[in-house]
């Protein structure tokens, strides 16, 4: 910082000679215009052309000390490239000091100006390396002995001496200083070109040209040392650092953490939680990579660096998706919920793509996107007709506990339902064929996974949405401003689509994460019939899938809370609420059918009342799980469903007259199926008569 600080002055102090030089040839070809130049001073024969020469010398003085200062902080010929802070290798001797030799070393003469006086004809003695600079002579202060350095020693010495400065000189230092140089090139450039148009002077002359580019520039030079000695070393360390990372045991595997204290005080409520730490190659992959992009933010775009920079960045970002499809691949292979979502198919299925329609999904990816809100209701996506990815938000909670996720608090509107439909979510009508529970085997057919695996997924689902995110928004801002005019068309192009490859995938891992629980759900829960509970006639007993699927869930939710952070489990949980309490509607209507293993005329009154507790077990215990900051749940959509299956529950223990009762004053509360079941049925209480549910129906129009 200190080095920047200096050359900025340096630059700026060049900047007022520049424009001081060209005022005064400004003049001067003017008042020599149309009249003979007579005396001791001679110009050029056209008055247009006067202190060109000097014009010139004074850029060649200058850029040589430009020059002299950056390499003094680059320090290009150290053979490690300054990887030790550039403290390895004394710098080189300045090929101008000497001995008796009158020369001017102060940083801002120029060189134009050399009287020949004691002080500057004498031998200053240089400070040893890393000492400080002391007065040795008679009369000299150190601030003198300091300035009548030459500007690579000073910046050595000085500005990057240990006592104060962490760093040496470096060729990573290089990306820091171009653009300062490059500013004032323009500079001197447009004070040229303003000159040159005021004073009538012929810049397509050889001589012209000639001048201004016979010595090397100083952005030149930057540019030499970027391209010789510092993109070497950073491309190194990329694709070095990403191998080794990728071929590490624990590339993928979860990185644990202790939990980061959450904010205090009036807005805590409304900041979403903290992002969950990367895996082990991902955050590699974005240490890496950054000093790549912030190079390709600071060089030119289109330049003959630009090229090489992005092709580097792709090679490296294509080694890592070649390692991360393997692993999401041994994840998710073989398991009922990744053939649901396509399998190794290169786009997802119509259920992958309908769970994108929901908006706990929308909120979820924009905290990914910076949005921490995601978007407002009834917004479509670009490229969208309008209708296809209208979102609904969810309903806010009128109870005590409330829903956990401040975006969907405010954005709900009066009256608002839950994802989908009244009737069921999106992602449930896809999954209905999960509810014959005897396609399956009552579970038996289903691959899940277990709680190890689901850590896993979440944290590969949370790392590559982060690093995507990470990637793509350094991208954006080198794409940004007046650079991403004059950029040459489509040439980041398969950059931005190999960060979309990372992005789809950990898409597809949040996703499969989600539905692999549901389908654990449904593996669980479909063995209730199965269960001898249901024909106890001594005591009400739970059922053990009922226990299981609570303590697995529990875990689940801890696992990938620890894994991946509470915005994965949210998005996992979403919903969840509704669709448990639809399967257990299943089992009753299962039980009320009479197509289970055990047959009806072995249901008890035990056994329905079993059932009654199963499903209020299910709700205290889902609604505990579902405690932690920025869940989703609602409280309001989660008493409705799960009330709506004990009242149907209940049907079992009515005699055939209080049935009729309760159809003729609930009409709507269920459709024309589900009354003709449970009129058909045969409980403990009644013979089924569906008849009854006929004449019934005649006779009160329903």
């Amino acid at each position: 910082r200190g080095a920047r600080r200096h050359l900025d002055a340096l630059l700026g102090s060049y900047s007022e000679v520049t424009v001081r030089m060209a005022h005064l040839a400004q003049v001067v070809r003017h008042s020599n215009r149309g009249k003979e130049v007579a005396g001791a001073v001679q110009f050029d024969s056209e008055p247009g052309n006067a202190l060109h020469a000097v014009m010139v010398s004074a850029n060649a003085v200058m850029q040589t000390e430009i020059k002299n200062f950056l390499r003094g902080c680059l320090d290009p010929d150290a053979k490690d490239g300054g990887a030790d802070g550039g403290r390895s290798a004394p710098p080189p001797a300045d090929r101008r000091s000497g001995a008796g030799v009158a020369y001017e070393q102060n940083l801002f003469s120029l060189g134009i100006l050399a009287p020949v006086t004691p002080r500057n004809n004498m031998e200053v003695p240089v400070p040893e390396e890393g000492a400080a600079a002391t007065s040795s002579s008679p009369g000299r202060s150190s601030r003198e002995v300091l300035a009548d350095l030459p500007p690579d020693k000073f910046a050595q010495r000085v500005l990057f001496s240990p006592k104060h400065s962490r760093t040496g000189p470096s060729v990573r230092h290089a990306l820091h200083f171009r653009r300062g140089v490059a500013h004032f090139a323009a500079f001197q450039r447009s004070v040229v070109a303003e000159l040159a148009e005021a004073t009538g002077q012929d810049v397509s002359s050889p001589s012209f040209n000639v001048g201004f580019d016979s010595a090397e520039s100083a952005v030149g030079y930057l540019d030499g040392v970027v391209e010789r000695c510092l993109l070497p070393i950073l491309q190194g360390d990329a694709i070095d650092g990403t191998v080794n990372a990728l071929e590490s045991r624990r590339a993928f595997a979860p990185v644990y953490t202790p939990d980061r204290p959450r904010p205090t005080g009036a807005g805590a409520a409304a900041q979403p939680p903290p992002l969950h730490d990367l895996c082990l190659s991902c955050r590699v992959l974005s240490e890496v990579t950054s000093p790549l992009f912030d190079a390709l933010r600071r060089l030119p775009a289109g330049g003959d660096l630009h090229s090489p920079l992005v092709a580097v960045l792709e090679h490296v970002i294509l080694t890592f998706i070649s390692r991360a499809k393997v692993r999401v691949r041994e994840i998710c292979a073989g398991k009922t919920a990744d053939e649901l979502l396509g399998g190794d198919a290169a786009s997802d299925s119509e259920f992958g793509t309908a769970l994108e329609r929901s908006v706990a999904y929308a909120v979820f990816i924009g905290y990914f996107d910076g949005m921490d809100d995601g978007p407002s209701p009834g917004v479509t996506p670009s490229g969208g007709t309008g209708t296809e990815n209208r979102m609904v938000a969810l309903a806010p909670s009128n109870s005590d506990t409330r829903t956990k996720h401040p975006a969907i608090r405010s954005r709900a509107p009066e009256g608002g339902g839950g994802d989908g439909d009244a009737g069921e979510t999106t992602e449930e009508a896809y999954l209905r064929a999960l509810f014959s529970f005897s396609d399956h085997n009552f579970g038996e057919g289903l691959v899940c996974c277990d709680e190890a695996e689901l850590a896993d997924a979440s944290c590969l689902a949370n790392s590559l949405l982060q690093l995507s995110s990470k990637l793509d928004q350094r991208l954006m801002s080198n794409e940004t401003g007046a650079a991403a005019a004059n950029k040459p068309s489509g040439e980041t192009r398969a950059l931005r689509s190999a960060i979309g490859t990372i992005r789809a995938h950990g898409k597809r891992m949040a996703k499969f994460v989600k539905v692999d629980l549901m389908v654990n759900a449904v593996q669980t829960l479909s063995q209730i019939t199965l269960s001898s509970t249901l024909v106890s006639v001594e005591t009400v007993r739970i059922p053990a899938c009922v226990t299981h699927l609570s303590d697995f869930l529990s875990k689940a939710c801890a696992s990938i809370c620890e894994a991946a952070g509470n915005r994965i489990a949210a998005y996992a949980f979403a919903g969840m609420e509704r669709f448990l309490a639809d399967i257990m509607m299943q089992n009753v209507r299962l039980v009320a059918s009479g197509n289970f293993r055990r047959g009806l005329r072995h249901l008890t009154i035990v056994g329905i009342d079993t059932m009654n507790r199963s499903i209020s077990l299910l709700y205290r215990d889902l609604k505990a799980i579902m405690s932690f900051d920025g869940s989703f749940w609602d409280e309001t959509v989660a008493v409705e469903s799960f009330m709506v299956v004990s009242k149907y529950s209940t049907l079992l223990e009515l005699t055939m007259e209080q049935l009729e009762t309760y159809c003729r004053r609930n009409r709507n509360e269920f459709d024309d199926a589900d009354y003709r079941l449970m009129f058909a049925s045969e409980t403990p209480t009644r013979k089924g008569d569906v008849a009854v549910y006929h004449k019934l129906k005649d006779k009160v129009e329903i």
